[in-house]
């Protein structure tokens, strides 16, 4: 039998910009397709509490109509890794912090994101629109596979 998840973790540095938009867009979908999972974020780095990015609250927004503007940042912590059925990381080489975790995940376990931090609108646009089409892949795939599973209706 697969192994059926409920709870996915991003993570990248901070939880300030890369995670939180890709969470968001899992948590997206997973309302918009009726599926029995959540997704959340954090970061080996995170001051616990920081605001997202503003640019990265406007994009998805402005783009998807996804409101960001509430989420703080998490510290990882061994207790929150160990929450989720898998993690995947923003970049190959925050992949030795998760070990096989991480690769159990489709492909390599990471984005190939071009991270947006520290420059311009149009940057965060490109990330948002990255994360929008790439999580929804994903998440289409864990379903076909039978590792998210849609609720059932009442």
């Amino acid at each position: 039998m697969t192994n059926v998840i409920h709870s996915f973790l991003y993570a990248d540095e901070g939880d300030t910009c890369c995670a939180p938009m890709a969470a968001a867009c899992g948590n997206f979908f997973a309302k918009e397709r009726n599926l029995d999972c959540e997704f959340h974020s954090a970061g080996i780095y995170a001051k616990e509490g920081t605001p997202v990015d503003p640019l990265a609250v406007r994009a998805m927004a402005e783009l998807y109509g996804i409101d960001i503007s509430g989420h703080k940042s998490v510290a990882l912590t061994p207790e929150i890794h160990r929450a989720h059925g898998l993690c995947r990381t923003m970049d190959k080489r925050l992949n030795a912090f998760y070990n096989d975790r991480a690769l159990a995940w489709p492909t390599d376990g990471c984005f190939t994101v071009a991270k947006p931090c520290g420059k311009d609108y149009d940057a965060y646009l490109a990330a948002a629109k990255y994360f929008y089409v790439n999580v929804s892949n994903q998440i289409d795939r864990l379903v076909k596979e039978g590792r998210i599973l849609v609720r059932e209706s009442n």
